[in-house]
This record gives C-alpha cells, structure tokens and sequence, in this order.
C-alpha cells in the first residue's frame, strides 16, 4: 500500500460508537484529541478508530475538510463529494438525485456518478443506479453540545457493473444528516461519518 494512503484511511472508528450505542466490533477503541469547534468524526468502515477532520474552506455548496495529514475530503449537503491525497482519489460526484431522496423522503431510483483517479492518472467516470431499501425512523443518538436527537436511517442500495453497495444514513425531517456510513471507493472504500458540533469554549 502507497505511503500516500492517508490518515482517513489507516484511521477508523467503529459506527455504534459515532452513534452513541454499544459496539459490537472487536479491539480497543482509541478516542483522539476532540476539537473545540465544528469537526467530522471519520472511519474506516467497521474499524475501532477514528480521526477528526476540521473545515477550512466553503465554496459553491461544498465544504472542504482536512485531516491530520493534509489529506482533505469535500462534502456537499453531508455527502462526500471528493477527496485528495488518500490515492486513487474521488475526483468529482454528482449526487443531486440522493440529496433530493434525503430531503424529500422520495422512493424512486436515481443514478449518482462518480469520476475516479487510476493509477494511471486517468478520470474514470462510473456509474451508480442506486434506491432506497428501508427507512427506519425513532433512531436516538446524543449529541456533544447535549441535545438528544430522533433521527431515521435510511438505507440505500446502488450498482454499477460489477460493484454492489450499501449506504446508510442518519437524518432528520429535513433530511440534513447527521451520521452516515458511505461508500467513497478508490483508496478509502466506506467511511463512517459522523458530525461534530462546536462546543462552547
């Protein structure tokens, strides 16, 4: 594995723990210095650590994130759009029919595209049809700043030739998104997600 694979992906944290409930993952969870301010908590997926990436930049919808070691990941409406330095990168991600499906509650199919680096250096454009397969709601997390949360998982199937994947997520009645578990593929594979609020200092 290249020495470049970033933080985000030798880090993890197993999702039970982003959630507020029992892990039911093996090993030693270990808990890195929280931020002060707005974070994500980032993992690999089903792994018993994690890292904290902080936002430096905001640009047409999307937030930019860094992590540790100056590797970044972008989002748009809570959605990993890009990354950079994690090797064979998320270059780009068109993912209007998921947002649309989060905030309208929808149960059609959409198609997400996603443009990839090889180790060539070359984009690679795949896509994914992708549907929701449940919607389970009165799930209850805890929030840093105290607020207890009831937000619904949705649970969402895409395909591409060859690929299979599942995503999930956490939201609320307006569809903002809370905790998730996508699939980024490239370097990272799935990452658990999970947003941090500021706290007072």
């Amino acid at each position: 594995m290249s020495a470049r694979v970033s933080a985000l992906r030798r880090s993890a944290l197993v999702i039970a723990a982003l959630l507020g409930l029992q892990a039911c993952g093996q090993g030693e969870q270990v808990v890195p210095p929280v931020p002060q301010g707005r974070a994500l908590q980032v993992a690999s997926a089903g792994s018993a650590n994690g890292i904290f990436v902080v936002p430096i930049g905001f640009n047409d919808g999307v937030e930019t994130w860094i992590a540790p070691d100056n590797s970044t990941l972008s989002t748009r409406g809570g959605l990993v759009v890009a990354t950079r330095g994690s090797g064979n990168d998320l270059m780009t991600a068109e993912v209007s029919g998921r947002l649309r499906m989060l905030k309208t509650g929808s149960t059609g199919g959409y198609d997400v595209f996603m443009t990839y680096l090889n180790p060539e250096g070359e984009e690679v454009l795949r896509t994914f049809y992708c549907e929701v397969v449940s919607r389970t709601p009165n799930q209850e997390i805890n929030q840093r700043d105290g607020r207890r949360l009831l937000l619904t998982q949705v649970a969402e199937r895409c395909t591409s030739p060859g690929i299979e994947t599942q995503n999930l997520y956490w939201v609320d009645r307006s569809g903002t998104i809370y905790v998730s578990r996508q699939w980024i593929g490239g370097a990272l594979g799935a990452l658990d997600i999970a947003t941090m609020p500021a706290v007072a200092q």
